[in-house]
């Protein structure tokens, strides 16, 4: 995942419903801090890639880079944040 962290050269990333995304391993290497207030940026603790962000504002969301998926997800463009 590390060379796919961003997979894009402008952080293409996705708003998830925390109650669609679903962990299939590696959900015990992940670790959050807080580097602005109210963001928590999840890393792996093996290498330092970052794997999603939780919203202290919007808990039932998480930030995910689409660089790290490894096939098409079913995703609807809704909106976009310029």
């Amino acid at each position: 995942m590390r060379s796919k962290a961003q997979g894009a050269a402008f952080r293409t990333r996705a708003m998830v419903k925390s109650s669609d995304f679903k962990w299939f391993t590696g959900d015990s290497l992940i670790k959050f801090y807080e580097p602005s207030r109210g963001t928590y940026g999840g890393f792996r603790r093996v290498c330092g890639s970052r794997a999603l962000t939780k919203f202290k504002e919007e808990p039932s969301y998480y930030g995910l880079p689409l660089g790290a998926l490894d096939n098409d997800a079913d995703i609807r463009f809704i909106r976009a944040r310029l």
